[in-house]
């Protein structure tokens, strides 16, 4: 539930100053973020089980957070009105990979980050150049998938191919503004405190570490558009 004061606390402290102002640089039409529940407004999962799910009276509006999501967020100190969210709360980036459920009983599928791009390039009939394009994911990645035996690394690389795939593939479409946020530490989630045992938590740390070293690698080397890697680390730490 902490989810939502944290852009808050990041935006205004020496790391956070600069990234809004280089973000700010530009003029955007819109927000567009695609993936899990630390980035859905209300319109992803909610609506997908007929408003029940989150049911938890200190959930705001639909959402997996105590007030408005970061992007949201973001989107004000942007001043930018207009946000088109796609993300739902459990999503994988891949469901063929680890598929994603939510509900009271974690029994209804909901759709992946693929899933989400390809709704959205349909309802768009393409990508909006100057809009600014979150795609987002990976813990849920974790959270399904790392089954007794499953490789955390190999897992890991699946979700940042991922990514990279639907970034590119947005791309291709006519998106030139691209922001990929990190992973924050989920052995540290109420999650993982709570019920992981020794070896969850070792493979949730391998795979964390595994997809912040691949991203951190892979967005800088973007020239097809303005990729910027929000830090989550970076944020945990200031």
């Amino acid at each position: 539930m902490y989810v939502a004061l944290l852009f808050w606390l990041w935006a205004g402290c020496a790391l956070g100053a600069p990234f809004v102002a280089a973000l700010g640089a530009a003029s955007y039409s819109a927000v567009v973020v695609f993936g899990d529940s630390l980035v859905d407004n209300g319109n992803g999962t909610y609506l997908l089980s007929n408003k029940t799910w989150p049911a938890d009276p200190a959930y705001f509006d639909g959402r997996f957070s105590n007030g408005p999501t970061w992007p949201e967020q973001l989107a004000d100190l942007l001043n930018i009105s207009h946000v088109d969210d796609l993300a739902h709360g459990s999503a994988t980036t891949n469901n063929s990979v680890a598929k994603g459920y939510s509900g009271y009983n974690s029994t209804l599928p909901v759709p992946d980050v693929r899933t989400q791009v390809s709704h959205y390039l349909k309802k768009a009939h393409g990508a909006d150049p100057n809009a600014l394009y979150i795609v987002s994911g990976g813990s849920n990645d974790a959270f399904f998938g790392l089954t007794p035996g499953r490789n955390a690394t190999a897992l890991a690389h699946d979700a940042v191919h991922t990514l990279r795939a639907e970034s590119e593939r947005l791309v291709h479409h006519g998106a030139r503004h691209l922001l990929i946020p990190t992973l924050s530490e989920m052995q540290t989630s109420p999650w993982a405190r709570t019920y992981a045992d020794a070896e969850t938590k070792n493979n949730t740390i391998l795979f964390t570490s595994a997809v912040n070293r691949a991203l951190r690698a892979w967005v800088p080397t973007v020239r097809s558009a303005n990729a910027t890697l929000f830090d989550a680390d970076a944020l945990d730490t200031a």
